[in-house]
C-alpha cells in the first residue's frame, strides 16, 4: 500500500538541497580532522625546536668551560638557548642550566627548555594548553 503512495508524493523524489545537508553532516568532522592535523603537526615542530635549542645550548656550555679565555655563563647560555627557539615565546624563565659538579673540563652540563604550547582549536574545542619539555645533557670541554 505504501509504494503505491510514493509516485504520489513528489517531496520524496526530490532531491535538491541533499548535497547541502550532506557537507553539513560530514563539515564539522573534517575540519575538527583537518584542525587536529594542523595542531598535531605544530606541536610537533614546536617541541623539536626547544629540542633543538636545548642540544645547541649545551653545547654552547660544553664549549666554553672554565679553562676557556671566555667561560660561558648561565645567563649567557639561556639567552642563547632563547635566541636559537625560532618563532617561539620562549624565555629564560623557561631554560634551566645545571653544571654538575662545576664548568671544569669532564664535568656535565644540562640544559633543560619548558614550553606551554597552546591549542589553535581552543574555542572550538576547550583544550589545555599542554607542557613540552625537554633536556640535553653534554660533557664540558
Amino acid at each position: 500500500m505504501l509504494t503505491r503512495l510514493l509516485p504520489r508524493l513528489p517531496w520524496l523524489r526530490d532531491i535538491r538541497g541533499t548535497s547541502a545537508l550532506e557537507f553539513a553532516l560530514v563539515a564539522p568532522i573534517f575540519f575538527v580532522a583537518m584542525f587536529g592535523t594542523i595542531d598535531f603537526g605544530r606541536a610537533m615542530w614546536a617541541y623539536s625546536t626547544i629540542e633543538s635549542a636545548a642540544t645547541e645550548g649545551a653545547r654552547y656550555a660544553a664549549i666554553r668551560g672554565s679553562n676557556k679565555l671566555f667561560p660561558a655563563t648561565a645567563s649567557q647560555v639561556k639567552s642563547f638557548v632563547v635566541s636559537r627557539a625560532y618563532a617561539l615565546d620562549v624565555n629564560t624563565n623557561q631554560v634551566t642550566v645545571a653544571w654538575n659538579p662545576d664548568n671544569d673540563p669532564g664535568s656535565q652540563v644540562t640544559v633543560q627548555v619548558a614550553y606551554s604550547f597552546s591549542f589553535l582549536m581552543i574555542g572550538f574545542l576547550p583544550l589545555p594548553p599542554i607542557e613540552l619539555g625537554t633536556s640535553s645533557t653534554l660533557t664540558v670541554h
